[in-house]
């Protein structure tokens, strides 16, 4: 059963704890009140909740909300912040837990404050009872009173390290030398210790212990476990603390040699990290009678602040300060980042304050964190970074563990190592002459001299002073003694004229009682008629209000209900007629929405009929445009094809024409070759001139058929450009005209759509509606014209342009008649040249007729070829032209069937529409008629309900006879009247031996009470009075509007005045307050004085 919580507690501690972080949120400084900056974080101590307003001030939905272990707003004190943070902790260490406490956060935050805390002004409390004080200078307190308190044996070591520039110094180093740089290493040795094998308590088969432990077996069942430490600081200066006075000098010697500076943003800026840590060793006794040493470690770190350089003026030195500070820093949060996001790689050693946290993150030890942050606007970005740093911290899980108990021969044999090395070093010290004293202890050693010179000096004044006082006490005595006598003598020489004076005395008093007495009589008389006299006005009054009030409220109760009366029958009236005038109305409004409805049923017919019958007229022009469209290009395209057959039928002739000429001039050629050669010349020269002649003539001849071939290929190519284009204009005016009869029909059903929502204004828009369609009917008309014309034009420009081909081809022909002509005339031109040289063609005749065949018999076959190449290519012309043409017919046709499809769909949805529109209106007429006989119904209803009230709800003030009628009041028609003066003289006289025994009391005891307050009052002006305490003072830890400086800084820096963010430390000079005593002189003896 035992082994149950033990196995609960390991899993617990092997799943670790979550580092604490909690959050402080300074008040507003000086400099931040001048710069009219607006809080912009709330904190909500119960929810343990830190809200963000990241917009601007008007803007409260933009928030961010972070939740923390714990949240102290701006008016927690250092008390709280102890208290809830760092008791808890200080209860572990003392279990002997390792423990880190690090204030995180901005430059001016706050962070040495919470750590260190601040001196009240004028010292008025002693260090660790200040309520400004911090964790630190509290903790160590706490731990000596704690430790004190269980009675255990037990020593306490400081040590402060100060990381500046990521370098290591030792702040308590007893050398003058303050930059000593440290060295930094990781520990070689190993602690070794004994534990028994407990598997129930201990799983030794768990892996992430084998990775943290080294285990060996030994003969007797025991286990040596080898634990890691962290880093070694080679020099770091372990000072012994034996009691807590000696705490403050420790510290304020440490704190002394503290880098600071001034910046723009911070007067005491810290410029390095701190860490500060106390190792406690106690003595504990096991049931075996052995004496074990438990040792707990606090690591207390106050890191420097992160800074803009641009915002804290920080240039050169401080500049390059804050660029390590702030690298520092980032490393930091990139182990938290990969903390929690659990990368493989921590980077612990980038930087030197990580390497030496490595165990407060992510290790062995109970680590709290305290996030600082400003509730200015000015600080916005800042107070996200530290709050998302802090947020992100949370997630960081530590293992804490119990450090390993050692021996008491451990503990001793460790002590006799620093004992033999503290003696090495004294011997080392002591070789040089004279008498060594440590620098520590001769400070103190002429502190106290100092001390006691002042304290002789302060009781030689004391004793003066006495000595004074002294003096002039017996003086006074002197004084005193004649002045008493003297009185004496007096006090005779008054006592003898008091006599005399008291037998008068008694007799005024006699007649003063006589005349108050008959004063008072009177006095009683009056005041009795005058109450009497006053209860009578008043009951005089009230009755009267009473009754000019009733009556007036009868008055006025006859009025309003004649005028109740009337105002009735008046209003009846008025309602009837009222209602008879709407129930006119209403039947007025009833005919005439059904005449309006007979209206609406004739114009909207009328009005289908004729968009029925302007779509019919649309149908046939188009359909009618449309059919003479493949009319025209056929006309146009068989006149093109009669033209190209007319020129195929010419060239066939003219290539006849040639075979024809050629041959009759191959045999001519021939027989006169055969025949006679020398003596036909002429003839010869005849056919020469004939063959230059015809050879020119079909030169020319092909250079016409060329040109003609030319433009005929260019008329061709124009014409079917012509086609295409003629084409393409029919196929999108027909979309154009499709694409409008959709809309048309669009319309249409948004005419449907909006009738039901816009009965009532039909009439005004019906206008509108007609003129609409009259102008989509014109638009559907227009592109339907214009490709009617643009089919007349095309056509049109075809005739013309062929007109002006066949012309051209005509006057091509006559133009070759007439250049034939020119070359008869050169041709007999040429022939009178030839003769000249028949001398040189004679010889050369046989070779010219041979040359001459064969260049008939190459023209012939050229020409020939020519021809046919021609004529294939028109034939292929024609054939292009006819598929155009059945083309041109399939589109017109597609076209024309599609549009009457659409125009009888069209025609069959506008019946359907006005079918629809008809029994709309309809059910539109049926259910006015039926809410006219609603409303006819609502009306006799009102005029029942509205004669039921004037008859039977409405009745009239009828009286109750509760009302007070007119009566008479009594009263008291006697007066009182005092007795007379002798009766009342007489009631004195019997009263008069109890009245002088009543005077003579009063006497005595009016004596008595002036004795008694004269010695009061002389007692109370010589007594002396008790030393008054100072009312306490409300401590609180906000952050003084007057600033401080830090705790452990106050005798060095007296001058100084911190205020974050101010732009110069504010110099103050030191006003000693001296207290005067002064003491009053006594009238009471000198021994009376001394006994009081």
């Amino acid at each position: 059963m035992a082994s149950q919580p033990n196995s609960s507690a390991k899993k617990k501690d092997e799943k670790g704890k979550n580092i604490q972080v909690v959050v402080r949120c300074r008040p507003f400084n000086l400099a931040e009140r001048k710069a009219n900056a607006h809080s912009v974080v709330e904190c909500d101590n119960v929810r343990k909740e830190v809200s963000v307003r990241t917009g601007g001030l008007a803007d409260k939905s933009s928030r961010k909300t972070y939740t923390f272990d714990m949240v102290f707003g701006a008016s927690t004190k250092q008390i709280d912040v102890y208290r809830s943070v760092v008791c808890p902790i200080l209860d572990e260490v003392i279990m002997g837990y390792n423990c880190t406490i690090f204030a995180y956060g901005q430059t001016g935050t706050g962070k040495t404050f919470t750590m260190e805390g601040e001196r009240s002004p004028n010292e008025v409390y002693t260090w660790e009872e200040d309520p400004l004080a911090g964790i630190i200078p509290r903790t160590l307190h706490q731990i000596f009173e704690k430790l004190t308190d269980n009675g255990t044996e037990f020593s306490v070591k400081v040590s402060l390290l100060e990381i500046y520039n990521e370098e290591l110094f030792d702040l308590l180093n007893p050398s003058s030398d303050v930059s000593e740089r440290l060295q930094m290493f990781d520990d070689p040795r190993n602690k070794v210790t004994k534990t028994l094998r407990m598997k129930i308590s201990l799983n030794f088969d768990d892996e992430a212990l084998r990775s943290q432990y080294t285990f060996f077996d030994t003969s007797n069942g025991l286990f040596l476990i080898l634990v890691q430490r962290g880093v070694i600081i080679k020099g770091l200066e372990e000072i012994t603390v034996h009691n807590k006075d000696e705490v403050y000098q420790i510290l304020e010697k440490g704190a002394a040699k503290r880098t600071t500076a001034a910046t723009l943003m911070n007067a005491y800026s810290s410029r390095s990290h701190s860490v500060f840590s106390v190792t406690i060793h106690m003595k504990e006794t096991t049931i075996d009678g052995e004496e074990l040493v438990k040792i707990g470690k606090l690591n207390l770190v106050d890191l420097a602040g992160s800074e803009n350089i641009g915002r804290s003026g920080a240039v050169d030195k401080r500049a390059r300060e804050a660029g390590n500070i702030n690298q520092s820093l980032l490393t930091l949060g990139r182990v938290i980042t990969a903390l929690v996001e659990r990368t493989p790689h921590v980077p612990y050693r980038e930087s030197k304050l990580t390497r030496i946290l490595q165990d407060s993150l992510g290790g062995r030890t109970r680590t709290s964190i305290i996030a600082t942050i400003s509730p200015a606007s000015l600080n916005l970005e800042e107070t996200l970074s530290t709050l998302e740093y802090a947020h992100r911290a949370k997630n960081i899980l530590n293992k804490p563990e119990v450090n390993q108990k050692l021996t008491k021969k451990a503990l001793i044999k460790e002590y006799t190592e620093e004992i033999e090395r503290l003696k090495r070093d004294l011997a080392a010290a002591r070789e040089k002459n004279g008498v060594y004293i440590s620098e520590e202890n001769f400070r103190a050693m002429n502190g106290k001299l100092t001390i006691q010179e002042e304290q002789i000096v302060e009781l030689m004044e004391k004793i003066g002073a006495v000595e004074e006082e002294l003096n002039r006490v017996t003086e006074l005595f002197m004084d005193n003694k004649n002045e008493l006598d003297q009185c004496k003598t007096d006090l005779q020489n008054k006592s003898q004229e008091l006599e005399t004076t008291q037998k008068y005395l008694q007799e005024t008093k006699l007649q003063l009682v006589k005349e108050e007495y008959i004063t008072s009589a009177l006095q009683s008389t009056e005041e009795k008629l005058h109450d009497a006299a006053s209860k009578l006005l008043n009951t005089v009054e009230e009755t009267t209000k009473d009754v000019s009030g009733l009556h007036s409220k009868l008055d006025r109760k006859k009025a309003i209900d004649q005028h109740n009366a009337e105002a009735q029958d008046i209003f009846g009236k008025n309602l009837n007629n009222l209602f008879s005038d709407m129930e006119e109305l209403i039947k007025d409004g009833s005919s005439k929405q059904k005449a309006m409805l007979e209206i609406h049923k004739t114009l909207f017919g009328n009005l289908l009929s004729s968009s029925v019958f302007a779509l019919d007229t649309i149908t046939t022009t188009a359909l009618g445009s449309l059919t003479s469209v493949p009319e025209n290009v056929s006309t146009c395209v068989s006149q093109i094809s009669n033209m190209i057959l007319k020129e195929q039928s010419l060239a066939a002739e003219s290539k006849t024409v040639l075979q024809k000429l050629i041959n009759v001039l191959k045999t001519d050629l021939l027989s006169s070759l055969e025949t006679i050669l020398s003596p036909t010349l002429v003839s010869i020269l005849k056919i020469n001139s004939q063959l230059k002649h015809v050879f020119k003539t079909a030169l020319t001849v092909a250079d016409k058929i060329e040109d003609q071939k030319k433009e005929m290929d260019g008329f061709l190519s124009m014409l079917c450009n012509n086609l295409h284009e003629l084409q393409d204009n029919t196929i999108s005016s027909l979309v154009e005209s499709q694409k409008l009869c959709e809309n048309l029909t669009e319309d249409l059903k948004t005419i449907k759509q909006t009738h039901a929502q816009e009965l009532h204004q039909l009439t005004n828009l019906w206008a509108e509606r007609f003129c609409a369609l009259e102008e989509k009917c014109e638009n559907i008309q227009k592109p339907l014209s214009r490709v009617r014309e643009n089919t007349e034009q095309t056509s049109k420009d075809i005739i013309n342009k062929t007109a002006f081909h066949s012309k051209k081809f005509c006057a091509d022909s006559d133009g070759l008649s007439q250049e034939l002509r020119h070359f008869n005339q050169d041709g007999t031109k040429l022939v009178e040249e030839s003769v000249k040289h028949y001398d040189n063609l004679s010889s050369n005749l046989e070779q010219i007729s041979q040359e001459t065949q064969q260049r008939c018999e190459a023209l012939n076959t050229s020409t020939v070829h020519f021809s046919e190449q021609w004529v294939s290519c028109l034939s292929k012309r024609e054939e292009e032209l006819q598929n155009l043409l059945e083309v041109v017919n399939q589109c017109c046709k597609a076209s024309t069937s599609e549009i009457t499809e659409k125009l009888s769909g069209y025609k069959a949805a506008n019946e359907n529409h006005r079918n629809t529109f008809l029994g709309q209106i309809t059910t539109d007429e049926e259910r006015l008629i039926g809410q006219n006989i609603e409303l006819n119904e609502t009306i006799k209803i009102g005029l029942n309900k509205l004669n039921c009230f004037l008859q039977q709800d409405l009745k009239l003030d009828i009286p109750t006879g509760t009302t007070p009628q007119r009566k008479t009041y009594s009263y008291p028609s006697t007066l009182v009247r005092t007795e007379p003066r002798a009766q009342l003289l007489d009631q004195l006289h019997s009263k008069q031996p109890e009245l002088f025994m009543m005077v003579n009391c009063s006497e005595d005891n009016r004596e008595t009470s002036q004795v008694t307050d004269e010695e009061k009052t002389l007692l109370g002006q010589h007594a002396e009075e008790p030393v008054g305490q100072e009312p306490p003072v409300d401590a609180s830890v906000l952050c003084p509007s007057r600033g401080g400086v830090p705790f452990f800084q106050h005798k060095k820096s007296h001058g100084k005045d911190k205020e974050n963010k101010g732009i110069n430390p504010v110099e103050r000079s030191k006003v000693e307050e001296t207290t005067e005593y002064s003491v009053t002189k006594s009238r009471l003896p000198l021994r009376a004085q001394i006994n009081l």
